[in-house]
């Protein structure tokens, strides 16, 4: 198998299952037109211009998605910074203190988003911590890695891998731990209504 061939046909197959089910109809049309083109040119035309019109729907039906993701991320900053204008900075709590609240607030956040999208948690647990705070998070990581070795007599690569495994670490379980917890509870719910629903004789 040539490469142009090899292409067009991972796009194809890639097209087909980034198209929502709404559109199963055009992408058998597309894939049995696909089947017929000889040229290995157009046929690479063909593949990248269904991947182009598949990723565009997907796009467009993910978009509510992201956008509740994104504002759940904010949320989540914003009610760690009302917590800790109210009680760190009146009060001045440790650190460990502050870390508490802020890994409470991303949890919570992801187990009402894994909530209503269960199927999606792995991703909510991911997305939510490490775009905290406008992925400042991500930044402080970032910088730990790449700082140069003249800056800081003491500095180890190893080390500061290790410091940025760590935080990430940190980040990341709290909203792994709410997204599994929202999963388990959305389960719960579903087999709880399951249960009524036969109980009442209700298909």
């Amino acid at each position: 198998m040539n490469l142009m061939l090899f292409l067009s046909r991972g796009m194809m197959q890639l097209a087909g299952k980034l198209a929502p089910p709404s559109r199963n109809g055009w992408k058998a049309a597309m894939q049995g037109e696909f089947a017929a083109i000889q040229e290995e040119g157009r046929a690479l035309s063909w593949s990248a211009g269904c991947l182009g019109a598949a990723l565009g729907w997907r796009i467009a039906r993910e978009t509510p998605f992201m956008a509740a993701v994104i504002l759940a991320s904010a949320v989540a900053y914003l009610a760690y910074m009302a917590l800790f204008w109210m009680t760190d900075y009146a009060v001045g709590d440790s650190l460990s203190l502050m870390m508490w609240r802020q890994q409470a607030c991303i949890a919570a956040v992801c187990l009402i988003c894994s909530l209503a999208w269960p199927r999606r948690a792995a991703f909510i647990a991911l997305a939510i911590p490490l775009s905290f705070g406008g992925g400042a998070f991500l930044q402080f990581v970032w910088n730990d890695v790449l700082t140069p070795r003249a800056a800081y007599p003491g500095y180890h690569a190893g080390s500061a891998w290790y410091s940025a495994f760590s935080a990430v670490v940190g980040e990341v379980w709290p909203g792994a731990a709410g997204a599994l917890a929202g999963v388990f509870i959305a389960r719960a719910w579903r087999r709880a209504a399951m249960s009524r629903r036969s109980g009442a004789g209700l298909p």
